[in-house]
């Protein structure tokens, strides 16, 4: 017989939102540090397959270097890097690090757009289609917990 007690559902709660509360972002935003250090990392693509950066953004830079002056290193370093800026707020600096990198720009708040705009981004040409998890039983043959339908 098992001695083992199930938590109840208010604890269960408690601990999910100190879970959450935890992935919340916080502190500074070095958007332009990172831009700069992950297209050092990447290196240059060439014409015909350039390699990408994306950045999701909520519209502030809060530390660092300027996100222009860095999209600037990155086209004139790395020309065959493009920086697809997918942002919810429509500042226009950030459309200016699409224009300046020859990405492309999303501006939505919608999360189905965003989406399809990482898709897009990706380079996947069909749309998002949502599908609903389906709890399986131990992981089934493919490993994984959810069943497409």
């Amino acid at each position: 017989a098992s001695s083992y007690t199930p938590p109840d559902e208010a604890t269960i709660s408690a601990v999910l939102e100190a879970e959450l509360q935890g992935m919340c972002p916080s502190g500074s935003t070095p958007l332009g540090l990172h831009i700069r250090a992950l297209a050092d990392r990447l290196g240059d693509g060439d014409a015909d397959r350039p390699n990408k950066i994306t950045i999701i953004s909520d519209g502030v830079n809060t530390n660092g270097e300027d996100p222009i002056v860095a999209a600037q290193y990155v086209s004139d370093t790395y020309p065959n890097i493009q920086g697809d800026v997918i942002e919810v707020v429509g500042n226009d600096s950030l459309m200016q690090i699409s224009q300046i990198t020859g990405g492309s720009y999303y501006r939505t708040d919608n999360p189905d757009e965003l989406l399809d705009a990482l898709y897009s981004s990706a380079g996947i040409c069909s749309d998002y289609t949502p599908v609903e998890p389906v709890d399986q039983n131990g992981c089934g043959s493919s490993g994984n917990w959810w069943n497409n339908n």
